[in-house]
């Protein structure tokens, strides 16, 4: 995530040294229609973003020595965190979640997918040998890799067979895993910041397991869904080896960040093409941003059927990460350095420098009670995450003592909330509150009962 935003900071730079350029780019990228191209499309929608962040935010160079990135960086990470602290709705209030829980056998499914997403990043995993891990009592055999492109529509994906000792125990074992890696290079940025809504058109179809309609109007993270299209064939081939040669009967997609986005945009290709021979599929993500333009109805989503869930640390932006909530960090930005709002109706960013007001719009879905408190106002959400969210909280005891709390939260309360944690989406978090919930510690319990 670090890493991400010091390669935005280094390409608003040279966006400020070139302002008027920027301007164009805007204009000319988004009059463009799609080419067919998924790395050029890739590519415009890109250039598209990063010239209306410069336009937003052109104002607030001025206060900015972005020279010093590192610097700079941090220290708008801790002004944001700060700041944000201000606010009731940067973090979740007690009337604004349901406590959720989980059977051991599906805890394990959690551990198993973060392993293998958290797997996914590691150099070593490059497919000329097949690595065993050992998971409690799952065998995890990582069968194929499939190495990404140059130029981002390919990412980098593991496909690892999960097998049990005692497969009475767990009917959703043995499964193959494929895990999506998530941002690792400059091609995968400007993926994840190609962010307007394409239609899914013939990608995403009603099916036996999914309940859309044909004219539903669905839509999807442009970049997301390009990388999607690309893996399309590798997925539905080795499934399909999966099932013929092994006799597999589950498959689990998984990812952490912009993996996890991409995997639950497959899982829903997979529910897509799904009959009565297909396997069943399930999907957890980590700290994934959202995908698609309404929430999906899942009529596989049931235990003894597959998991749908998305796991997310509270605090991560990320996971709140598309258009709208960047024109919510961007305006915190402006706040922060004493320059007013940005409309969210604006068609075009030649004006927002000289916006002087925020838009009544942007405390849509906000009761009278929460105005009166002290909110920051949010643009309406333009995705949501595939199934539902599960929000994992760190508590603090007056002793010192730490424990997590896993906590179910509706679409309309997420989008409520300005998270700006960015150091709870690093990995080492996520697999800290997986093991919690893997071990049974969270929610007050201090363990599975034997």
């Amino acid at each position: 995530m670090g890493r991400s935003l010091r390669r935005l900071l280094r390409l608003l730079k040279l966006a400020r040294k070139a302002p008027q350029s920027t301007q164009s780019t805007s204009k000319a990228s988004a009059a463009l229609p799609s080419s067919g191209f998924a790395f050029i499309d890739n590519s415009q929608g890109a250039s598209a973003a990063i010239a209306e962040l410069s336009d937003a935010l052109v104002d607030v160079f001025e206060d900015l020595n972005l020279e010093e990135t590192k610097a700079q960086l941090e220290s708008l990470i801790r002004c944001l965190d700060e700041k944000g602290s201000e606010y009731t709705n940067h973090r979740l209030e007690e009337n604004q979640f349901q406590s959720w829980h989980c059977s051991e056998k599906e805890a394990r499914l959690i551990a198993v997918a973060w392993k293998c997403a958290d797997d996914s990043y590691s150099k070593s995993l490059d497919g000329t040998r097949k690595e065993v891990h050992h998971l409690e009592s799952c065998t995890l055999i990582q069968d194929h890799v499939t190495l990404p492109n140059i130029i981002g529509t390919v990412k980098k994906i593991s496909f690892t067979i999960v097998t049990t000792t005692n497969t009475s125990s767990n009917n959703l074992l043995p499964m193959l895993v494929i895990a999506v890696r998530g941002s690792a290079s400059h091609v995968d940025c400007m993926v994840n910041a190609n962010g307007d809504a394409r239609d899914v058109k013939d990608f995403i179809v009603g099916s036996r397991a999914l309940d859309l309609n044909t004219n539903s109007g669905l839509q999807a993270h442009a970049g997301f869904l390009s990388c999607a299209s690309a893996l399309d064939s590798i997925i539905s081939e080795r499934i399909e080896e999966y099932r013929m040669n092994r006799g597999g009967s589950h498959v689990m997609f998984t990812g952490h960040s912009a993996g996890g986005a991409v995997a639950s945009l497959l899982y829903l290709r997979s529910l897509s093409n799904c009959t009565e021979n297909s396997p069943r599929f399930s999907c957890i993500t980590f700290g994934a941003p959202p995908t698609v333009s309404f929430s999906v109805n899942l009529h596989q989503a049931s235990p003894s059927k597959g998991l749908c869930l998305n796991i997310i640390n509270e605090f991560d932006p990320v996971a709140r990460a598309d258009k709208a909530y960047i024109l919510t960090v961007v305006n915190f930005i402006r706040d922060i350095y004493g320059r007013p709002s940005i409309s969210n109706e604006s068609s075009d960013f030649e004006s927002l420098a000289s916006s002087t007001e925020s838009i009544p719009s942007l405390h849509k879905g906000f009761s009278r009670s929460e105005l009166d408190k002290k909110t920051w106002p949010i643009s309406p959400a333009v995705f949501c995450h595939v199934g539902p969210r599960v929000v994992l909280r760190k508590r603090l005891e007056p002793q010192g003592i730490t424990w997590i709390q896993a906590v179910e939260v509706s679409q309309a309360e997420f989008e409520k909330l300005i998270f700006w944690g960015v150091p709870v989406h690093k990995r080492a978090r996520y697999a800290e509150r997986v093991e919690s919930l893997a071990s049974g510690h969270f929610n007050g319990a201090s363990g599975w009962e034997s």
